[in-house]
Formats: C-alpha cells, sequence, structure tokens
C-alpha cells in the first residue's frame, strides 16, 4: 500500500527522510527474520530508503574522539590501527564510528555515549542497531559502553588508556557471526 501511494502520480504522497530510514530498517529486519534477500520493497523505494539512510551525518562526540585518539596511539607491536573513522557498513547503511585493524583483522566499534542507553539498558535504536549490524554486517562488531570506558580509565589513573584499551580487545569473546556473545558488556 505504502509503494502504491508513493508511486502514485495521482496523490502528492511523499515519505519524509525519517519515514524513508524507518522503511530501510523495517526492510533489513524483514529480510533478517525471514532469512533471505527479499525486500517488502520494490527495488526502487528500497534504494530511495538505503540512500537516504546513509546520507545521514553524525557528529563524534568527545568521548569517541578520546577513543580513537587511543586507538591512534597504540603501540605498533600490538598490531591495532585505526582504519577509518565514521565509517559506513556498505551493506546495512549504518555508520560505524571507527574501523579498526587488529592482527589484520578489520572490526568495526561503536562507541556508545549515555543517550544509548536507559539506564544501562541499550534503548531500542541502539538494540537494533546493534542486531542489525551483527547479522547483517560483513565485520565483527565491539560496543563499548560509556560507563566501562570511564570505569577502565579510572582504574588505570587516567594515565594510561592504552591500558584500557588492551583490557577492552583482551575481551573478545566472539561467537561465529563476529558478534561478541554479550553485545552489551565488553
Amino acid at each position: 500500500e505504502i509503494s502504491k501511494r508513493y508511486y502514485s502520480s495521482q496523490d502528492n504522497f511523499q515519505l519524509t527522510c525519517e519515514a524513508l530510514s524507518q522503511l530501510h530498517q523495517a526492510s533489513m529486519w524483514y529480510s533478517e527474520e525471514h532469512q533471505c534477500n527479499e525486500s517488502l520493497l520494490p527495488i526502487q523505494l528500497r534504494e530511495e530508503c538505503f540512500t537516504n539512510f546513509s546520507k545521514n551525518q553524525n557528529i563524534p562526540s568527545k568521548l569517541q574522539r578520546d577513543i580513537v585518539e587511543s586507538f591512534k596511539s597504540m603501540p605498533p607491536y600490538l598490531g591495532i590501527s585505526v582504519i577509518e573513522e565514521e565509517s559506513r557498513c556498505e551493506r546495512t547503511g549504518y555508520s560505524i564510528d571507527v574501523l579498526i585493524s587488529i592482527q589484520q583483522q578489520q572490526l568495526a566499534v561503536e562507541i556508545d555515549g549515555p543517550c544509548h542507553f536507559v539506564g544501562y539498558t541499550p534503548n531500542g535504536a541502539t538494540m537494533l542497531k546493534q542486531r542489525q549490524l551483527c547479522s547483517l554486517g560483513t565485520k565483527p562488531l565491539l560496543s563499548i559502553p560509556y560507563w566501562e570506558w570511564d570505569m577502565l580509565c579510572l582504574n588505570h589513573n587516567n594515565n594510561n588508556t592504552n591500558a584500557a584499551i588492551n583490557n577492552i580487545m583482551n575481551c573478545n569473546n566472539w561467537n561465529s557471526t563476529g558478534c561478541h556473545n554479550d553485545h552489551y558488556h565488553y
């Protein structure tokens, strides 16, 4: 029904940018749930939804900039390097905070500040993004919640964030999909 109204020349029905993004996410959910490459949307509308969703720009937070700088300052012998900040998952269109390489393996890193949580529980948008990146994305995903970063930095006297990152990276209990078995606490 939406696609009929959307393409009807007799009706000035237009979808907002937010609605196009939500349709993209719903289409990905359908494909994921039914384990298929099919979509509920006609190809032209699906492509428009993906393009709209992918063009969303994010502004890095101070927490994100601090963590990225910590990744960049890691000693070379650890084999950790920053590939790209504000990377884009080609398959889902989601923005990824930072893409890193660890011993030649690429890892998507999401740095989740307070707006991603209700208390210590990820909010719906964060859970959906993590779920879709884990099942439909092409790289393993590591989410770093703000309180865990804060605790790690405090435990290392705020002087050695490299030790905090090492601590996070040593908790790499990845499952077969490339996602951490405990999706929210690393």
